[in-house]
């Protein structure tokens, strides 16, 4: 399945890999990319060559938005993402991997909450960060999780599913990890949400070339349901701040295309922003009805692990040399 399952590049997909709808969507953008997408189920591909090093600028992001919002504000985001679902309650802590941990914020909220977590990133740097403030955190990616088939009963993947090109492979490492019945977190951008589809191309999500597929609540549904998970919860949840990022980006744009300095482009930006946020805030109860109807800017799933096959189990030979 996907374009390493058919040796085709995105490029040259005749069918979805989702779905296998053969009409497409093509937005593309500034840097060459372009985003693929699927008028059938909204699963996209941004094709065009993968980042090469990004790794600064995600842990220059990391370090940056840790400090930028107060962890006070972090927490009530956790609890509207997954309300009453965060309390481990095993009498032994049980094992919980975060994906993508970076600074191992979220790893060691979940710690608090009676998990035995641990964190895996790709960055150095912030996997120091992580473990000098207690998180048991090593350097690794979701394709080759560091741990034993079985082990795990939590996984989370906080907005990072969509960075990786082959999520099937992604989802079937985190079966194998996971004890039967155990269950896995996924938070990321839903790209048939109604800011993504009226903003089109200024939607800040698409952000190509990092990430590498997108998805809507049918196709990562689907996805999930063919690597062997259970759904038990899918919602969308609308951050309103989508709007004021999107408006302050079409105003960068602007200011470029007038050729106006920089100063007089962040000298204005309070003009723009505020307006913008008295706005958001009539448009709230706007924003409830888009959670409801699976509209909403971000896609949240909570699903179980079904029993792996025997089969499907990796060797330590093969674990050995991926």
């Amino acid at each position: 399945m996907g374009s390493k399952g058919d040796g085709r590049h995105p490029e040259q997909e005749v069918n979805c890999p989702i779905c296998r709808g053969e009409d497409f969507q093509e937005l593309p953008f500034p840097d060459g990319s372009t985003v693929r997408l699927c008028l059938h189920c909204a699963f996209g591909r941004t094709c065009g060559p993968p980042p090469q090093d990004r790794l600064g600028v995600y842990e220059e992001e990391s370090v940056t938005n840790r400090w930028s919002r107060t962890q006070a504000v972090r927490k009530r985001r956790w609890e509207k993402l997954f309300p009453g679902g965060l309390k481990a309650d095993a009498e032994v802590p049980e094992w919980h991997l975060d994906v993508g941990t970076g600074a191992g914020d979220f790893a060691l909220w979940m710690r608090e909450k009676g998990w035995r977590s641990a964190g895996i990133d790709l960055t150095p740097r912030l996997v120091r960060l992580a473990d000098e403030r207690g998180l048991p955190c090593v350097v690794a990616g979701m394709l080759d999780l560091p741990c034993r088939p079985r082990k795990l009963s939590l996984l989370t993947f906080m907005d990072t599913l969509e960075h990786v090109s082959d999520p099937e492979k992604a989802l079937r490492e985190a079966r194998q990890a996971l004890v039967p019945g155990g269950h896995l977190w996924v938070t990321c951008p839903n790209a048939a949400s109604w800011a993504a589809r009226t903003l089109k191309t200024h939607w800040p999500w698409w952000t190509p070339p990092d990430h590498r597929v997108h998805f809507s609540p049918k196709s990562l549904r689907l996805l999930m349901e063919r690597e062997g998970f259970q759904v038990v919860s899918l919602r969308s949840v609308e951050e309103k701040s989508v709007y004021l990022d999107s408006a302050v980006k079409l105003w960068s744009q602007l200011c470029r295309k007038w050729r106006l300095s920089e100063r007089i482009n962040f000298g204005l930006r309070p003009l723009i922003s505020i307006p913008v946020k008295v706005l958001l805030w009539l448009l709230s109860p706007f924003c409830f009805y888009l959670e409801k109807r699976l509209k909403g800017g971000e896609l949240v799933v909570i699903a179980k692990a079904d029993q792996p096959s025997e089969d499907s189990l990796p060797s330590a030979a093969e674990r050995s040399s991926s």
